[in-house]
């Protein structure tokens, strides 16, 4: 009987099937998602191979792991998932329809081929068989899109802001907790990897945007071009802003905006904005990220993790390629009931506005104003605006101008 008990065990009879991956890209996620899969020894997922653009360039593990023959990998016949962790759109869409027409799982991290692709990507999920799924395109280690998606699927969606780039909330907070220099603390957060291979899109809010569009859809059902939804950064933070915040007990956070209107209307914005001491985002530090969502019916709730590395973002692809294994798909089911839903650009919004010269300044743009005064940096307006005046008047992405809300009373 023992003998038979230890053939049984030999032979796997209790033992979980392999299900066989292909990962594209070896940057800094995909180095953290190859040491996770590999350091769990009693994982159900095998690597078969890595693709890689420069095939030539010495890596930190055996060059047999790599290849740089993407399409080839992909259609390998073991492999049933692919994950994709590069900052190429175009070369990640092109990978997806490839994999989901073969029948395999596509998870990806890329919210730059994610967010302008969404209506095609919901399509595609509809009538392949296979997965689609992108939680670490939104906010690091933070399972929101999942959240959204079964928590909330029924619920109507209020409110949701947050903080979801993990590279601009790192500057921030070496800024006002340490009074460290912009420059110094930009290096610091791309020698960490938490910054995107090009840090503008975390400076300038457009890796914002983008996941703000994602979330978009998934929390209100809206899809949305990206020339549809303004956003601003902080790559014209001066210090004179820094010590208008401080003067005022506040800290400067940059914020994803989503709001349902009464009108059953939905604006999306990107702004660095005022954040109080009260306010839960105010303590969010580092590179955390933290989304709080106002339900209808449940209220508010705060989601808070890791936004940005290797290992954060890694974990939301091994998260998405277990539910991908066994057979969990996005219903989308804000989507199919937001008929008629519309964004809506008509929001007014009170804001700091910090002009290098005069001359930039056009009181038309503003509904009111509240004050104004000259500056060494050069003048500075609070007023209130409209969104869509954010959006047509090319003044405010000017060199050297910065954009800040200022939170209501």
């Amino acid at each position: 009987m023992i003998q038979t008990l230890q053939k049984m065990s030999v032979s796997g009879i209790n033992s979980q099937r392999v299900h066989r991956i292909a990962l594209l890209g070896y940057g800094v996620v995909g180095q953290g998602l190859f040491q996770i899969v590999k350091n769990d020894l009693k994982s159900k997922f095998q690597l078969n191979g890595i693709s890689i653009r420069d095939i030539a360039k010495t890596r930190n593990i055996p060059h047999y792991h790599f290849q740089n023959t993407s399409s080839e990998l992909v259609h390998n016949v073991d492999v049933e998932s692919v994950i994709e962790a590069t900052d190429d759109p175009d070369f990640a869409w092109k990978m997806l329809l490839l994999a989901t027409s073969l029948g395999k799982n596509y998870i990806s991290s890329n919210k730059k081929m994610i967010a302008p692709n969404l209506e095609k990507i919901v399509q595609l999920q509809e009538n392949e068989r296979s997965s689609i799924l992108y939680e670490a395109s939104a906010a690091g280690a933070i399972p929101i899109i999942r959240t959204l998606e079964s928590y909330f699927s029924e619920e109507p969606i209020v409110k949701l802001r947050g903080i979801i780039n993990g590279s601009s909330n790192y500057i921030l907070s070496k800024i006002f907790i340490e009074e460290k220099e912009f420059d110094e603390a930009l290096d610091e957060a791309i020698k960490l990897g938490f910054a995107e291979s090009n840090p503008i899109f975390d400076l300038n809010g457009s890796d914002v945007q983008s996941k703000l569009i994602i979330l978009g859809l998934h929390a209100f059902g809206l899809i949305v071009h990206e020339d549809e939804v303004f956003f601003s950064g902080i790559e014209h933070l001066r210090q004179i802003d820094v010590e208008y915040a401080k003067e005022r007990n506040c800290r400067i956070r940059l914020l994803a905006n989503a709001e349902h209107n009464p009108d059953g209307c939905v604006s999306l914005y990107v702004i660095p904005s005022l954040v109080k001491a009260n306010d839960p985002l105010y303590n969010i530090n580092a590179e955390l990220n933290a989304i709080e969502i106002e339900g209808k019916y449940s209220g508010k709730h705060l989601f808070s993790g890791k936004g940005a590395g290797a290992y954060p973002t890694a974990s939301a692809l091994v998260s998405d390629l277990q539910a991908a294994s066994e057979g969990f798909k996005y219903k989308y089911s804000k989507y199919h009931k937001a008929t008629g839903k519309v964004l809506d650009d008509q929001k007014v919004l009170s804001v700091y506005v910090r002009y290098s010269v005069p001359a930039q300044f056009n009181s038309t743009d503003f509904e009111s104003l509240q004050s104004g005064f000259a500056t060494d940096d050069g003048f500075v307006v609070e007023g209130k605006i409209k969104l869509s005046t954010l959006l047509s008047n090319s003044c405010f992405k000017e060199d050297q101008i910065f954009v800040m809300e200022i939170p209501s009373a």
